[in-house]
């Protein structure tokens, strides 16, 4: 058996450092809840919220982000401030093994127990560090010791923390638990929404993320099959309808359609990458793992600041006007829901976006039984031991500004190495070495894993080899590359209209020419970069693409608007004064184009804070547009 640890090198480990010197390490800088304690408090200072599980869900996130950043970073002061997150929680269970808040403890709907979940996942993170098994015996009492039900919509996602619990002490009561939880549930509007691959779920996104995955879950607990195929149509369902070019689902809240001028939540960034990564290692198809990349890559890193100091709630493909009245949600049109801030909106996405990097990093590598995978890739080392000798494997990367990567194993056991190749790869150049052996090749890929049986020290060299594809998207065209999308990118002229000591809100426009059309011919062209750095500020890997300037695309100026509110039920808003926005893309017919071809610079889609991601294209077909 393999017990192993990962230690994050390079941009990944400078990332996290950003994060725990930005809100990670200074949440109370943006406000109500997080300035205050609620998990752990003696005594609970009275606050406003219709509904009390409301705090709860939100500090926990922030807690869940934290524990696994520390534990990343492996400092001991940031471990041991993670430690008093949990342990004083866990002490003050009652005699009955409830953790938590007496408030929560009788459900009152079907959302009072489903903090629980989220702080559990920051408890069983410090388990996967520490082993401590107090934190198992006291999860396990909390669900046995005081049994509830928890089939209704949100709280039926204690599935996912009696299942784990489950995988690691095989108490076959946490199982029955889990599975009459999640048959009991069947009903209930979200498994419905599921259900049928053929219709749209239109459902709020985040609900539906945290339910996906929970089939999957116990398709790895029992063997049946038909579990694991309802996790996978929920997924196929989220590509066929709700997709997005930044790689993550709509969700406005609702989740809508997949035009490029739909918006997604950062929580939805966070909870569809955590879902998709049980969904890999499940599933073993490596479609998942691309999903995760692109989706953490593109609108993970997009959705904060360069600082990780500030954040948006909603964020799009296309967002050339950001502030605090330029919107172009549909919840929330006018709005300043797509500011960056340390508080946009309301304080679920601060506290979630801290989960986006650290599960991404944890969840790199799977280690079962004596076969290590490799299910996604990024600077990093993996250590530990095979039954008693230690091993290490470090991958030394660029990825994924750049795509070739090398693997050093010291090892004092054998073991089977699984390489993912992700579907985007167009041919495979692998090379290794050992004391005893070298190989070399170039081959045509084809998406799975490159198997290596190691017996002794080597190092391997991957290339993966990736074309440039050009996508379509309602009347206009974007650019990918490996699991990166391109932007007509900017970081634009930034002005402070609210600020909290170091941490300010943002106004952001444009800085230089963004109405552009790609050309008939665009004859794409890939340009390496030097840096590994998520700043339009560095040196970085960019497309070049011939375009015309459409001179008649201009900001959009309006007093009002058609929106929705949150389930997506039409309304029209008047603002009192005229506001600005971000157009759709224009019909083909209305544009007028320069005369003379620029080769313009797309750059990577997370670094691109102010960004037109979908440009239109000089000979394409009209579309229907929502402005």
């Amino acid at each position: 058996m393999i017990n192993a640890n990962i230690k994050p090198q390079g941009w990944l480990l400078e990332y996290l450092k950003t994060q725990m010197n930005g809100l990670t390490g200074n949440i109370e800088q943006a406000g109500f809840p997080f300035d205050r304690k609620f998990w752990g408090a003696e005594k609970l200072e009275p606050f406003k919220s219709t509904q009390f599980w409301w705090p709860f869900e939100q500090t926990a996130y922030h807690i869940d982000g934290f524990v696994r950043t520390a534990v990343l970073l492996c400092d001991p002061v940031l471990i041991s401030k993670a430690e008093e997150m949990i342990y004083p929680v866990l002490e003050k269970a009652d005699e009955d093994g409830y953790i938590g808040p007496t408030e929560l403890k009788d459900i009152k709907d079907e959302y009072t127990r489903w903090p629980h979940v989220i702080f559990f996942r920051a408890c069983l993170a410090l388990y996967n560090y520490n082993k401590d098994e107090k934190i198992i015996e006291a999860l396990t009492h909390h669900y046995l010791g005081y049994p509830v039900d928890y089939s209704a919509i949100r709280n039926v996602y204690n599935v996912e923390i009696m299942l784990e619990l489950y995988r690691i002490n095989k108490n076959k009561a946490l199982l029955d638990m889990a599975w009459d939880t999640y048959e009991s549930g069947k009903d209930n509007p979200i498994a419905q929404a599921i259900s049928k691959i053929a219709e749209k779920a239109n459902f709020h996104g985040v609900t539906y993320n945290e339910y996906a995955k929970l089939g999957a879950l116990l398709y790895r607990a029992t063997g049946r099959k038909k579990y694991l195929n309802q996790t996978i149509k929920a997924y196929k369902k989220i590509e066929r309808y709700y997709m997005l070019p930044g790689g993550c689902n709509s969700s406005s809240e609702y989740m809508l359609n997949d035009r490029y001028d739909e918006t997604y939540e950062t929580c939805d960034i966070a909870d569809m990458s955590w879902s998709l990564h049980y969904l890999a290692e499940i599933s073993d198809d490596v479609k998942y793992s691309d999903m995760v990349e692109k989706c953490v890559f593109n609108a993970g890193v997009g959705s904060v600041t360069e600082d990780f100091r500030a954040l948006q709630y909603f964020s799009c493909a296309n967002q050339i006007i950001l502030d605090e009245n330029s919107s172009i949600c549909r919840f929330d049109v006018g709005g300043s829901s797509m500011a960056y801030s340390p508080m946009p909106f309301t304080a679920c996405c601060p506290g979630n976006v801290n989960r986006i990097m650290p599960n991404y990093i944890h969840s790199m590598w799977d280690v079962k039984d004596n076969v290590i995978t490799a299910r996604m890739y990024g600077p990093s080392v993996l250590e530990g031991e095979i039954d008693g000798n230690s091993f290490s494997i470090t991958q030394r990367t660029g990825y994924p500004f750049k795509l070739d990567i090398e693997f050093e194993i010291k090892t004092e056991a054998p073991f089977t190495l699984r390489l993912r190749i992700p579907e985007w790869c167009r041919s495979l150049g692998i090379s290794a070495r050992s004391k005893t052996a070298w190989t070399g090749k170039k081959v045509a890929s084809e998406a799975g894993f490159q198997t290596f049986e190691i017996t002794e020290d080597a190092v391997i060299h991957m290339e993966l080899y990736a074309g440039i594809s050009e996508k379509e998207n309602h009347g206009g065209v974007y650019f990918e590359r490996g699991p990166l999308v391109y932007s007509l990118g900017m970081i634009g002229e930034r002005s402070i209209f609210k600020t909290i000591k170091e941490y300010p809100s943002y106004r952001i426009v444009p800085d230089k020419k963004w109405n552009y059309a790609v050309a008939a011919q665009a004859d794409p062209e890939f340009c390496e970069g030097n840096d590994e750095k998520w700043s339009l500020e560095a040196d970085l890997p960019c497309i070049i693409v011939s375009c015309k300037e459409v001179e008649n695309w201009k900001l959009r100026r309006a007093r009002k608007m058609k929106a929705t509110n949150w389930k997506y039920e039409p309304k029209e808003i008047s603002f009192g004064k005229i506001k600005t926005f971000t157009p759709s893309i224009p019909k083909k017919r209305t544009m007028r184009f320069s005369e003379n071809t620029e080769r313009i610079k797309l750059y990577p889609y997370g670094a691109s804070k102010l960004r037109m991601t979908v440009l239109p294209k000089e000979e394409y077909y009209d579309q229907e547009y929502y402005f």
